[in-house]
């Protein structure tokens, strides 16, 4: 049998990755997400520090910002939920700030 240079670092490196997918495969710990029953109760998007625009019929109309944004969309009546501070700007039609809302906590019925 005749030895052909650097076959030694392809059994070597055959080896490891063996070891590496054998390990892989192990069924010790499984990481999954907890199986939620009710997704009435679960936020659908959770936002850290969010500054967002809301516009309607391509004008902004409001200007958000917030610590943390919390959407429930298949509450039976979905809302929005900012349960830290939240600092809320509405424009009238010249984008001047029409009124001004602070809050440390608020929730919006969004009607989906």
């Amino acid at each position: 049998m005749v030895c052909k240079k650097g076959s030694g670092f392809i059994v070597a490196l055959f080896v490891t990755v063996l070891i590496f997918l054998s390990s892989a495969c192990s069924s010790d710990k499984k990481n999954y997400l907890p199986n939620f029953k009710d997704r009435t109760e679960v936020p659908e998007m959770f936002t850290d520090s969010a500054t967002t625009l809301i516009s309607d019929s391509g004008r902004i109309r409001y200007r958000i910002f917030t610590e943390v944004w919390k959407v429930y969309d298949r509450a039976k009546d979905p809302y929005w939920f900012f349960p830290k501070k939240i600092y809320l700007e509405r424009y009238n039609d010249s984008m001047k700030v029409e009124s001004l809302v602070q809050s440390d906590t608020a929730s919006m019925n969004c009607g989906f």
